[in-house]
């Protein structure tokens, strides 16, 4: 490089990517990164082609285009301090459109795949920001390009389904690292996920419901980036104020999520997963139907899943006990008709437990996509029931 770390550091600050990223991280970046000059008219990448690369813009700007069987449509055009190239990297697939330089000149980082992918299991944010970015991108191109969409829509089909697919694929990585940072072992999202969507359908769940709870189910947890992995990972008794800081997650996650315009539907789950249906949940004390249905799905398959799951501060229930523990919580801390469908569903949510290392992540999304048993069931302890605490003063599903 012909700058400096320090100053290339200082640049990476800049970019709303980046911006969180501690110091020492951003000068390692900066060590690796490739100082990159343009002209106008250069194609930085084409169409078609594959990505090993993000590029972050110093100076300069670039137009993102698409060629037309009659010409080619500018899609966004984007300045200093924003990133591209990352669709390419997150869904593995050809670059869907070109980029190239719209000012006299262009100075851009280029950070290569092993580098962007050490960072995102690192620093999960990262891939949120991505989400934003792409969101916003996505309505900016609504918002400029209504008209002539519509005329060159068989055209861009492929583009957008390529879109949708790298919001899908980027929310189940963030899903999936805040998953790791958060489980002792990995498969919680994908099972609570299939639990909650079986107890749907049981309650005839309308589908604007269903994605509402399948997107809730996968971020229901992402407030907990806020919390330190000090009390995440504590094997002892929380103190008071460490209960008030996780007790804070789900107020986190509203706030995270509430301005990215595809993902609010998931906020009902978000916010009111730890509310109890007779008022003495948190963060907000809601009761009864004041909670949304899709939080008191959410929470019963949560419930579930915390307890047949082995977790540093306590030992993994058998699936029965776990059922009669919720059954003697009905009204208490869930809604009674939400348990009363979990019973009708139980012995399909043990399949799906059961069959859980089997399932690929996209499979895990829907029950319909499971796969059929073929490992033999595992044998679960049959502990004696404890009280509402578990050992340490954990309730489990925090």
């Amino acid at each position: 490089m012909t700058n400096s770390p320090i100053i290339w550091r200082e640049a990476m600050r800049h970019t709303s990517l980046l911006s969180a990223i501690p110091d020492d991280l951003l000068v390692q970046l900066a060590e690796r990164a490739t100082d990159r000059q343009f002209v106008r008219g250069d194609f930085v990448c084409r169409d078609g082609e594959y990505s090993n690369s993000l590029y972050l813009i110093i100076a300069g700007e670039v137009d993102i285009i698409k060629d037309l069987r009659d010409g080619e449509l500018i899609l966004a055009r984007l300045g200093a301090g924003q990133p591209f190239g990352e669709m390419g990297l997150i869904d593995d697939s050809p670059r869907s459109a070109s980029v190239r330089v719209a000012s006299d000149s262009l100075q851009v980082l280029e950070l290569s795949r092993d580098d962007v992918v050490n960072l995102l299991q690192t620093h999960p944010g990262v891939l949120f920001e991505m989400v934003k970015l792409l969101n916003q991108r996505l309505r900016q191109m609504d918002i400029d390009h209504a008209q002539i969409m519509q005329a060159k829509i068989d055209e861009l089909a492929e583009s957008n389904q390529r879109l949708q697919k790298s919001y899908d694929d980027t929310l189940l990585a963030l899903s999936q690292a805040l998953d790791l940072r958060d489980q002792s072992s990995g498969g919680h999202l994908q099972r609570v996920t299939a639990y909650s969507l079986l107890i749907a359908e049981q309650l005839n769940l309308p589908p604007e419901g269903v994605e509402s709870l399948r997107l809730g189910s996968l971020l229901h947890d992402i407030g907990k980036i806020g919390v330190s992995d000090a009390i995440l990972h504590k094997n002892g008794k929380l103190t008071e104020d460490e209960w008030g800081l996780m007790r804070k997650h789900p107020a986190w996650g509203r706030s995270i999520i509430e301005g990215v315009d595809f993902l609010r539907r998931a906020l009902g789950v978000i916010e009111a997963h730890h509310e109890w249906w007779d008022g003495r949940g948190y963060p907000y004390g809601l009761r009864g139907t004041a909670i949304p249905l899709e939080a008191r799905i959410f929470a019963v398959a949560d419930v579930f899943d915390a307890l047949t799951v082995e977790r540093p501060y306590k030992a993994a229930w058998s699936p029965d006990a776990a059922r009669e523990q919720i059954l003697s919580e009905a009204g208490t801390h869930f809604d009674p008709q939400v348990v009363a469908a979990f019973r009708a569903v139980y012995e399909r949510l043990v399949e799906v437990m059961r069959r859980a290392e089997e399932l690929e992540p996209h499979h895990a999304l829907s029950p319909a996509g499971m796969r059929p048993l073929t490992a033999a069931p595992p044998q679960f302890p049959k502990p004696q029931l404890p009280g509402k605490m578990l050992d340490g003063g954990r309730r489990v599903g925090v």
